[in-house]
């Protein structure tokens, strides 16, 4: 699982770098003042995978301790 939202995380990058697909989105109402949303969803998707890397761990135990302090 991480593997693969590591690559979705990598590809979305791409995307967004570029602003590749981006100007039917901005024509929508909910996205007519920037496309924050885009950027939030990013960031829980690179959560889940470093929740699903940290999983994989002898320390995952100790993951939401650290992660809570972060």
């Amino acid at each position: 699982m991480a593997s693969l939202c590591k690559r979705m995380l990598d590809q979305y990058d791409r995307l967004r770098k570029r602003n590749a697909f981006l100007e039917q989105y901005k024509r929508e109402k909910p996205f007519a003042n920037g496309l924050e949303e885009f950027d939030d969803s990013r960031a829980v998707v690179d959560e889940l995978m470093r929740e699903y890397l940290a999983c994989e761990s002898a320390e995952y135990i100790s993951y939401a301790d650290t992660a809570e302090q972060a």
